[in-house]
């Protein structure tokens, strides 16, 4: 590790296009978010994922001298990200499989919640907001991610966990940013099913005052879908997503 060249990511003169960046989508009354990579996925690319995954369980001091080194560039990204007027930070790593994590929660907790803890308590301190992309099965660290102050949850297969679980155990407590569910509602190439993805909403958002962030994912090809089946979801969202807290009282 001694011998890596490591980046100099806290040079203020690399940002100065974003800053530029910044002041324009401000002017055009847009919330910015500054675009990052975190410590798992940054370690296991260093590494190869076999490999990390192997080091993670065999010698965790080593582990954890790695993530230390790349925390203290995540934290310096966060505060040059502030320096510039960024409104908030947003990341993604990819945490589970199908049906389950990737590591323990214990791992996770030991090795890898400390990390989380320095880079979201970077954020917080400069007053952003923490929007943290997860695939997979992450259920069982979803209170370890609230607990370090994150703000968002973008999860592109929200019914992975079951809406009603995630409402149930998180509602009120982090905001969810979700399309509908990728691998499973939007596939059926069903409209009526897709319209019926209002549960999103109602179940998560409408009981809190609030909670959920409509969200669309990014390639419709990547999916192999004709765009019209995520166009259902969008009029969805745009249908029911305007105060439901108020419209659920109403209908009580």
């Amino acid at each position: 590790m001694e011998a890596c060249d490591w980046p100099e990511v806290d040079r203020a003169e690399l940002y100065e296009d974003a800053a530029a960046q910044v002041k324009n989508y401000h002017a055009e009354g847009y919330y910015v978010q500054g675009s990052m990579g975190m410590a798992f996925d940054i370690a296991r690319y260093m590494r190869r994922m076999e490999v990390f995954l192997a080091d993670c369980a065999g010698e965790p001091e080593r582990v954890v001298a790695l993530l230390n080194r790349i925390a203290r560039l995540l934290e310096a990204r966060v505060h040059r990200y502030a320096d510039i007027g960024v409104d908030g930070i947003s990341l993604g790593e990819d945490w589970g499989t199908q049906d389950r994590l990737l590591v323990s929660p214990a791992m996770f907790r030991e090795l890898f919640k400390p990390v989380y803890q320095r880079v979201v308590g970077a954020a917080k301190s400069r007053g952003l907001s923490f929007r943290l992309h997860s695939c997979g099965f992450v259920r069982q660290i979803i209170p370890d991610w609230i607990e370090t102050g994150v703000d968002i949850l973008q999860f592109d297969q929200p019914e992975l966990h079951e809406i009603d679980y995630l409402a149930r155990n998180f509602g009120g407590k982090v905001h969810f940013e979700c399309p509908v569910d990728i691998q499973t509602t939007l596939q059926t190439r069903d409209h009526a099913r897709i319209a019926a993805a209002r549960e999103y909403i109602l179940e998560v958002a409408a009981p809190f005052g609030g909670g959920f962030i409509a969200g669309y994912y990014g390639s419709n090809p990547a999916l192999g879908l004709d765009p019209d089946y995520q166009e259902t979801a969008a009029r969805t969202y745009m249908e029911h997503g305007l105060k439901p807290w108020l419209r659920r009282a109403a209908s009580a």
